[in-house]
């Protein structure tokens, strides 16, 4: 698809769908709509619509590669996953609730766009997430660049001992008993040490940590593995 075909499409889908979107996301989807441009200056809404079209090429698709990442480490067919920080297309959870034969998934975020459309086994909260939040039912906790919500999945994960995977973005990473990572250049691998001390300190195996640049995910994906 060219250029011009694919505006095409984004324009039909924003005349029809008006209310998805706030005017300042449609502001920025109108001024980004050329993803030639690079990789990781795509903004995210751009990217969830993209996606939503089917338009978003593989070889950047952050979507398809970090689900098949998290079905490839918790198997989540019959697992019910919570993510945080869904966005306002929730693309991660979408592609997520195709893998499950008996699973749920369950998406938080404050700007979530309501759409009673959505899959039977996908139910959208438009709320924040706070490490109180009840997770009883969840067995695996997810975020894909959820930036200061990040801190939350982990105290979450910990506190009710849930498996997590966080694709970790550069905005407000830092947990309260960490000082200071907005303001500090170094902020992934102390972030980083410090989940690793927490998850082998509460008995959640080992943390890892993987890389998928390729797809414009900048920052390092950590995970717990109990294997």
């Amino acid at each position: 698809m060219n250029a011009a075909e694919r505006s095409s499409v984004v324009i039909n889908y924003l005349l029809e769908n008006r209310d998805v979107f706030s005017d300042t996301d449609i502001n920025i989807i109108l001024s980004n709509m050329n993803i030639e441009d690079t990789l990781y200056s795509i903004p995210n809404v751009v990217l969830q619509l993209y996606d939503e079209l089917g338009i978003l090429p593989d070889e950047i698709n952050s979507y398809k590669a970090f689900s098949k990442l998290i079905n490839e480490q918790f198997n989540i067919k019959d697992k019910n996953v919570v993510e945080i920080g869904g966005g306002v297309i929730p693309r991660l959870a979408k592609r997520l609730s195709l893998m499950q034969d008996r699973g749920t998934v369950v998406v938080y975020d404050p700007n979530i766009y309501l759409n009673k459309a959505y899959y039977p086994n996908l139910k959208l909260i438009k709320r924040k997430f706070f490490p109180i939040t009840n997770v009883d039912m969840a067995d695996v906790l997810v975020g894909l660049l959820p930036c200061g919500s990040s801190s939350s999945i982990i105290k979450s994960a910990i506190k009710h001992n849930k498996d997590f995977m966080i694709a970790l973005c550069d905005s407000c990473n830092y947990l309260e008993y960490f000082d200071g990572y907005e303001q500090d250049p170094d902020w992934p691998n102390n972030f980083i040490n410090q989940a690793a001390y927490a998850v082998e300190e509460n008995n959640m195996g080992k943390l890892k940590v993987k890389r998928l640049r390729e797809v414009g995910l900048q920052y390092p994906i950590i995970y717990n593995d109990r294997g």
